[in-house]
């Protein structure tokens, strides 16, 4: 008879209850035990899968080590955060990876002393290689550290109300994923969402990983900097409520500095705009030849009308249902 697998995916869930017991980690939520036991069953037949489950059994195990005898989240050091970040971004890789493989013949490009880009997709019988790039919030790491004390903070309000003799305990904690320590918060502002997309992206970027020829960004957003109505924000405006409001994909690839910015609408009536002060990806980086967006399971994509963009363009409107391609004329 043969031995039971062992799974990884049964550390993830002890490692998550643990954390769990302690606060919430984000990054970690994000990780899917279902798809770790597909990375893992698959592993024998792809290298690529092969490569990353080896290295999540590393993390994990180690995460697990130095976690489980934790009492409180004054025990989680900053190589923890370190450690649970780096396997949320493995898991974001192998997952786009496992995505676009179900559509595409894709293959991981071999790591070299230089930066290359993640893979070579070929497509209509020519090589189109693909960077990925997994966003975190605004704040990153240190944004984390303050969500896992909130929710211990919580966690602790609800016990202490439950012993007080309370039939129904009640506590919330407010998660602004977008705001960054000493700057003003304003939760309708698209200008904010826009450059901060735009920070992070250009922060990730090295020009090395799209020198191998046609290579396009797809970027990563999961739940870390959600984007309101993706299919409507891929368009340079839209409406709500008869409202103007910008579109935060169409500006952080298209967007031109101190152009009018509409934001989300108020309770209030009123008619307040911004200006926006960065350029959008593909103005600043026009070695990139197309922008994706992974949201909510659904991709879109942003990308220049030219010649030299056309095989990118064919791609990603293959790949997205949901493309805007702007014209050069109409900048």
């Amino acid at each position: 008879m043969n031995a039971k697998l062992i799974m990884l995916s049964e550390n993830i869930v002890k490692l998550k209850q643990k954390i769990n017991s302690l606060g919430a980690s984000y990054p970690l939520d994000e990780v899917k035990p279902d798809f770790v036991d597909k990375v893992q069953l698959e592993s024998n037949n792809d290298d690529y899968f092969k490569c990353i489950f080896k290295k999540m059994s590393g993390l994990i195990n180690k995460c697990a080590t130095r976690i489980s005898n934790y009492k409180s989240i004054t025990e989680l050091k900053s190589e923890d955060y370190e450690r649970i970040n780096e396997l949320k971004n493995l898991y974001s890789e192998a997952y786009i990876y496992s995505k676009l493989k179900s559509w595409l013949a894709i293959e991981k490009v071999p790591e070299t002393l230089q930066r290359t880009p993640d893979f070579k997709v070929t497509f209509r019988g020519s090589p189109i290689y693909i960077e990925i790039k997994s966003l975190n919030m605004a704040d990153g790491q240190l944004k984390h550290i303050e969500i896992m004390d909130k929710v211990s903070k919580m966690k602790i309000d609800l016990e202490t109300q439950k012993k007080s003799g309370k039939a129904i305990a009640i506590s919330e904690t407010i998660i602004q994923p977008y705001y960054k320590s000493g700057n003003p918060y304003n939760a309708k502002s698209t200008k904010m969402m826009i450059e901060t997309l735009i920070d992070k992206i250009t922060n990730n970027l090295k020009q090395e990983q799209f020198n191998q020829g046609d290579t396009l960004l797809l970027v990563d957003i999961a739940t870390q900097l959600p984007v309101p109505h993706p299919e409507s924000a891929i368009r340079e405006n839209y409406e709500i409520h008869s409202n103007k409001v910008s579109g935060v994909l169409w500006h952080t690839a298209f967007g031109i500095m101190n152009s009018t910015i509409y934001p989300f609408p108020a309770l209030e009536d009123d008619s307040e705009t911004e200006y926006l002060s960065s350029e959008g990806i593909l103005n600043t980086h026009p070695y990139i030849k197309g922008l994706i967006f992974h949201i909510d399971e659904n991709f879109y994509a942003l990308a220049k009308s030219a010649d030299e963009n056309l095989r990118a363009i064919e791609l990603i409107s293959y790949l997205c249902p949901k493309t805007t391609v702007l014209s050069l004329h109409s900048q």
